[in-house]
Parts: structure tokens; C-alpha cells; sequence
């Protein structure tokens, strides 16, 4: 009898190990999805769809790596290298007013057919955190929306709190409301690692 009890209790126990083991691992997927410049994603399900999409009508895009700032003028520069398809290309915004409410620094570039409209703010001085978004449209088209936050001047845990997130067509955020987005979504990163 004893024994019949000792191998229903083994048993239970074995089963408990892989139930949590297999939790385990699925919230470290969950936390695995990274774009190439190291951010979380902050929306994996809605990011993924959008990510499809857009490599269906050839913008095959993300964020490659984001530079630190550096003086430029009365303010700071930031460049972005952004992959599209097999091709590198960069981005650099020049700010002036900080803060994440400040007015954006702005840019358009005309790539692959595709209109990048391209927004950045630095939410204080020294543009820690950086808020990068950027809209492709395509023949009238949303063809998606990326938005990263990135910190600068951290190393070690800290770093870990880049985010990113894509939409696609008809699912676009304005300005305030990506930051808005890129924070909360900061914030559940960093709640998550305590």
C-alpha cells in the first residue's frame, strides 16, 4: 500500500514539473520577441500580423540599431539604421525641444515606393528615453506603423526596458498616443523583471 501511495505521489509531482515547466517556457517566449536593435515587443500577436502583412507588399521592415545622441547644432542628433528587405538605410532626427509632450522632429523619405513618415521626440535633454515612429504608406495605403523606445546612458538590466511595438493598416496611432503606448508597455517590462 505504501508503495501504490509513494508512486501516486511521484506521479503527481511529475505532472505539477511539466505543467510549470510548460508555463514556464511559454512566458519566456512571450518575453523572447526581439526586433534587431534588442527592443521587446510590446504586442507580439498584433506586431506579428502587421509584420506579415507588410513583407506581403514587399516592406520587410524594422529597426536595425539606434545610435546614441550626439550635439549637433543647439540640440542633439540621433541616427537609426532601419532594414527594408535586404537594404540598410539610416535616419537621423535633430532635436530641439524636449520632453514627451515636445513638438516632434520630423522627416518624409520616398523608399521602395513606400512614403516614411518619420516622428521622434526625446522625452528630456538628454534624449533618454528616445521615441522613434515611423508610418508607412504605400499607394494610399497604411502599410504599417513602428514605434520604439530606446534608453540611453543604461547598461546591464536597465537596457532591457527598449520596447517596440508595429501596427498595420487602420490600426495607427497618433504621436501622443505611440509614446503613450511605448511607456505603458515600458513599464509592464519592467514590472515583469521585479
Amino acid at each position: 500500500m505504501d508503495l501504490v501511495k509513494y508512486s501516486r505521489i511521484t506521479i503527481y509531482c511529475l505532472v505539477a514539473m511539466v505543467a510549470l515547466s510548460s508555463c514556464a517556457k511559454k512566458n519566456n517566449d512571450l518575453k523572447a520577441r526581439l526586433n534587431a536593435a534588442g527592443a521587446r515587443d510590446i504586442n507580439q500577436q498584433v506586431s506579428q500580423v502587421a509584420d506579415a502583412a507588410a513583407a506581403a507588399m514587399n516592406f520587410d521592415v524594422e529597426f536595425v540599431n539606434i545610435n546614441a545622441p550626439v550635439a549637433s547644432g543647439n540640440g542633439l542628433s540621433v541616427t537609426t539604421k532601419m532594414r527594408l528587405n535586404t537594404s540598410y538605410y539610416e535616419i537621423t532626427t535633430t532635436h530641439s525641444t524636449f520632453g514627451a509632450n515636445s513638438q516632434p522632429a520630423t522627416a518624409n523619405q520616398t523608399i521602395n515606393g513606400g512614403n516614411f513618415a518619420i516622428h521622434a521626440v526625446c522625452g528630456n535633454e538628454y534624449c533618454n528615453p528616445y521615441y522613434l515612429i515611423v508610418n508607412i504608406t504605400a499607394n494610399g495605403r497604411q502599410v504599417k506603423q513602428m514605434g520604439q523606445m530606446k534608453f540611453f546612458y543604461y547598461t546591464g538590466a536597465q537596457s532591457q526596458y527598449d520596447v517596440f511595438f508595429s501596427r498595420g493598416e487602420g490600426q495607427f496611432f497618433s504621436v501622443p498616443q505611440a509614446i503613450n503606448e511605448l511607456n505603458v508597455g515600458s513599464q509592464q517590462v519592467a514590472t515583469q523583471e521585479q
